[in-house]
């Protein structure tokens, strides 16, 4: 008599691991975008320009940093709840993108590549975020006072905040990567979802559109691009490859008795 039976329990228990991650990676890069969103673009507070006068160099700096730090103590909750959500989020990912590996027992180098890739790009992303957030002990207090040292927090910080932009540009290009070369096995996921291979491929291009237009300051195309990434795409596609997983049926073997 022939019958069947799963393979291994391996497979189910990555996929409720994979189910959860993608839940959580999706609201995690949702919520952050949003919030990255309202402070990009003034919403909850006006963004702080430079402005030059007769009264020198110096005495401009030390009233721009004012005022820049100023903004930032009426926002520093954006900062400590998105820059938390952030690393939670990659690390999410990072579980999301080895469950899809285990639970369909692929061997592949192509998909054992794109688990490295995800995990270098999150860690990068999460560096810069944890350099940002760390700025909210600053900022929380408040109080600033044009001073020698607030001019030299300000230059300090503008150059922490572009180490960080490099880590960010180069963790989201590795992610684009590890998206395109995990989109075959994200299309096999589910019978009827090889949709998810081109909403893989979407969230590719829509996060190197983002550094692209990052690099270039575009502005409203850079917002349009976080939107794609952060608000539609990202999330979508970590949701419903966890919920693929969650619903994926085990491989069998056949007995012979």
């Amino acid at each position: 008599m022939i019958t069947t039976t799963p393979a291994s329990p391996e497979p189910e228990a990555w996929g409720r691991w994979g189910r959860a991650a993608g839940f959580t990676a999706g609201g995690a890069f949702l919520v952050q975008t949003v919030l990255f969103l309202l402070d990009a673009t003034g919403a909850l507070a006006p963004r702080i320009p430079f402005v030059t006068t007769p009264a020198g160099v110096m005495e401009d700096l030390a009233t721009y940093y004012v005022a820049v730090n100023e903004r930032m103590h009426t926002i520093w909750w954006d900062v400590a709840l998105r820059d938390t959500l952030g690393p939670i989020a990659y690390l999410a990912l990072t579980v999301l993108f080895l469950s899809v590996v285990r639970a369909t027992v692929s061997r592949h180098p192509r998909d054992q590549l794109a688990v490295l890739l995800v995990m270098l790009g999150g860690i990068l992303g999460a560096l810069n975020d944890l350099m940002y957030l760390s700025y909210t002990r600053w900022w929380f207090s408040g109080g600033f006072r044009p001073t020698p040292d607030i001019v030299s927090f300000g230059v300090t910080a503008d150059a922490l905040d572009n180490l960080g932009t490099y880590f960010q540009r180069s963790g989201f290009l590795l992610l684009a990567a590890g998206f395109l070369l995990l989109a075959p096995t994200l299309g096999r996921l589910r019978t009827g979802w090889r949709w998810l291979r081109a909403l893989a491929r979407l969230e590719a291009a829509a996060v190197v559109a983002w550094v692209v237009t990052d690099v270039a300051e575009t502005g409203t195309t850079r917002l349009v691009a976080s939107i794609a990434a952060g608000v539609v795409l990202g999330p979508a596609l970590s949701i419903l490859a966890g919920l693929a997983l969650a619903t994926r049926r085990l491989p069998t073997r056949r007995l012979i008795h």
